[in-house]
């Protein structure tokens, strides 16, 4: 999901470099739910879809194995 919502990530990363620790809970816990779809077993296509999303993908997924 970082690689879908990167400014999100590094503004968490950033605001809590800088002491900044309350506004950056409060971009964690937007983003937690969309870090939780990580532990379904969709994993692959939650990610797509997250970057279909955002603009920087596509859904087209590869055939298993």
């Amino acid at each position: 999901m970082v690689c879908a919502f990167p400014a999100e990530t590094v503004a968490i990363c950033n605001l809590a470099k800088v002491g900044k620790v309350q506004e950056a809970i409060e971009i964690y816990r937007w983003f937690l739910p969309l870090l939780e779809l990580d532990i379904n077993t969709k994993l692959v296509q939650n990610i797509k879809l997250a970057e279909v999303a955002t603009g920087i993908g596509t859904e087209n997924v590869r055939e298993p194995r």
